[in-house]
């Protein structure tokens, strides 16, 4: 998220109807700062051209059988986070 410094992508193990979390780091030289933990499972990540695009399914409420998908984009020192 920005230049000369790394994001970490970490995600858990989905046991039965519980999500894992997503959890989202930014390292610099300086420090480390979390700056996304959700429970989402991630489905899909890709590469583009400005960034990191993540396809994430959030978890299942009383009126859902499924948990509604989600979209998180990491691009320009950003991080955009939209349920789908």
């Amino acid at each position: 998220m920005g230049s000369g410094n790394h994001s970490l992508i970490l995600t858990g193990y989905k046991y039965t109807q519980n999500p894992s979390f997503l959890t989202l780091i930014c390292v610099t030289p300086e420090n480390a700062d979390m700056v996304f933990n959700k429970k989402v499972d991630l489905l899909e990540i890709q590469e583009t051209e400005k960034g990191y695009w993540l396809l994430g399914q959030l978890p299942a409420n009383q009126q859902d059988q499924v948990g509604r998908l989600c979209e998180i984009r990491i691009e320009q020192e950003e991080l955009k986070f939209k349920e789908l």
